[in-house]
C-alpha cells in the first residue's frame, strides 16, 4: 500500500493531480520515513493516521469500478386516462 502510494505521488502534478492530498497529510508525508528495520512509520512525537488512510486508498484504487446508479424511467399510472382534467 506504501508503495502504491508513493508512486501516485511521484507521478502527481499540478497538471495530472493523480492524488488529492489536503496540507495536513503533505505535513505527515513529510515526517513519513522507513526505519533502519525496514518499517514504514512516522518520526517520533509526529502521526502517520492521514498517510496511512491515503496509502489504503491508492491500493484501493486499482480494483475499484465506476458507481453508475441505473436511469429509471416513469411510467404513468395504468388508470391515467381515466382521470379528469382539473381547471385550476
Amino acid at each position: 500500500a506504501i508503495d502504491r502510494l508513493a508512486a501516485l505521488v511521484r507521478e502527481t502534478t499540478v497538471e495530472n493531480p493523480r492524488l488529492i492530498v489536503d496540507t495536513h497529510t503533505a505535513k505527515e508525508m513529510r515526517t513519513f520515513i522507513r526505519t533502519d528495520k525496514g518499517r514504514y512509520e512516522a518520526r517520533s512525537g509526529c502521526h502517520d493516521d492521514d498517510v496511512l488512510c491515503a496509502a489504503i486508498a491508492a491500493s484501493c484504487m486499482e480494483n475499484a469500478t465506476l458507481y453508475r446508479e441505473k436511469l429509471r424511467r416513469r411510467r404513468s399510472p395504468a388508470d391515467r386516462r381515466r382521470w379528469k382534467a382539473v381547471d385550476r
